[in-house]
């Protein structure tokens, strides 16, 4: 749960630069300076007074739509209205069905920044007069519009169409909450990493402490065994999940992975984890097929890490009593590894989400408690070392490819 909005943020993010920097460049070169007076000086200090709201308050609805100065005033409106992530706020707007109706439009409205019209019919008002509407869009993730709406009160189809300075106010309106919103989200992402540091640091002093203890147990008889055993291997599996998240958080900050390189038998390295692997899981099938002294230049360490990773994940996923098979084999002047285990299949979307960090691909039926992470960690890994982490199936189920360059001292 810790990590599942890393991504989210992310994308987040970049999306808000990217909106705000378009946005930007269209009023430099649009508006330029006549900008200020199309404002108009009886809106400037409304316009004012709701960015300051919106600096000094935590929460958009209330700095936007529920103090003295809303989105309401900056406009000459009949009502106004503010939707984002499934809520909605509306102001001078009594009609409910007239509400949904245009939230409801403004959702299909899904490659549009801004949508004005003098023209919208309330769908749910068969041939009604039309009205007025100008909205803005800003935030696509979360559905996130602010309107504007005016009334027909001629009853002959006419309504005080949009001026051009309620166009430009509107747009400006979204700029700086597009603005503010990635300042929000910065903020938080920072946050959020400093957090997560201290959290992993945190938990792993009293971890080594159970660790050490157990150890330190006297195993008087078959039960305190057993009971040391579980205490020592559940530590271990949580110091590894704090190890993920802590790498997976500097990932998600822009940190590289830092290497420690030097010439590496990676056959002995795969060797010594099967092995391990093997104490661990009793009851799976390990097949193995792996060139002898297969060197290359590595982090032995890290590389140990991603091969844990994967060999893991295909206990964990394989289908129930069948086995796991793991080749190390040379491709040209590339030193391959597979891990292989049958599997239900995946589509090709769900085959590439499983290296994003807390992926919700799992196979069916399965609940190991893991975090999701582990995949996009070991492909962190093989890019740092200037190789690949890739995935595809066949009949004989999936299979992951680790493939880094090779070393000249390996056998041929």
């Amino acid at each position: 749960m810790i990590m599942q909005p890393l991504r989210q943020a992310l994308d987040f993010q970049f999306h808000l630069v990217s909106e705000a920097l378009m946005k930007r460049l269209k009023q430099a070169t649009n508006f330029t300076s006549l900008a200020v007076e199309r404002v108009g000086e009886q809106t400037q200090p409304a316009y004012r007074t709701l960015m300051t709201q919106l600096r000094n308050s935590q929460d958009l609805f209330s700095a936007l739509t529920g103090q003295t100065i809303t989105i309401a005033s900056l406009l000459q409106c009949d009502g106004a209205l503010m939707i984002l992530d499934g809520q909605s706020a509306s102001l001078g707007i009594a009609n409910d069905s007239l509400t949904e109706s245009l939230a409801e439009d403004l959702q299909h409205q899904i490659e549009q920044g801004m949508y004005f019209t003098n023209q919208w019919r309330h769908a749910k008002a068969g041939q009604g007069a039309p009205h007025a509407v100008l909205a803005v869009r800003f935030n696509t993730e979360a559905c996130g519009w602010i309107a504007w709406f005016r009334r027909n009160t001629t009853g002959r189809g006419h309504t005080q169409p949009w001026r051009e300075r309620d166009i430009y106010l509107a747009e400006q309106l979204r700029t700086d909450l597009l603005d503010h919103c990635l300042a929000r989200a910065t903020q938080q992402s920072r946050v959020q990493h400093r957090l997560i540091t201290q959290f992993t640091h945190s938990l792993c002093n009293p971890l080594q402490s159970i660790s050490m203890s157990a150890s330190l147990l006297q195993a008087e008889n078959e039960r305190n065994t057993n009971l040391q055993r579980n205490i020592i291997s559940s530590s271990a599996k949580m110091e590894k999940m704090i190890d993920q998240v802590r790498e997976a958080n500097r990932l998600g900050a822009g940190e590289a992975i830092g290497l420690s390189l030097r010439d590496t038998n990676v056959s002995s390295i795969v060797e010594q984890a099967l092995a391990g692997m093997r104490k661990l899981h009793l009851q799976t099938i390990f097949k193995s097929d792996i060139a002898r002294h297969a060197h290359a230049v590595i982090d032995p360490e890290q590389y140990a890490k991603g091969l844990g990773i994967l060999l893991t994940n295909a206990v964990q996923h394989r289908t129930s009593d069948t086995p796991v098979s793991i080749s190390l084999h040379r491709v040209g002047s590339d030193l391959c590894l597979d891990i292989r285990n049958q599997a239900p299949s995946l589509s090709a979307d769900q085959l590439t989400g499983l290296f994003e960090p807390a992926s919700a691909t799992r196979a069916p039926g399965s609940s190991n408690g893991g975090l999701g992470i582990g995949l996009y960690i070991a492909s962190a890994i093989a890019q740092a070392h200037q190789g690949s982490l890739n995935v595809h199936q066949d009949v004989d189920g999936i299979v992951f490819s680790f493939r880094i360059p090779s070393s000249p001292n390996s056998d041929s």
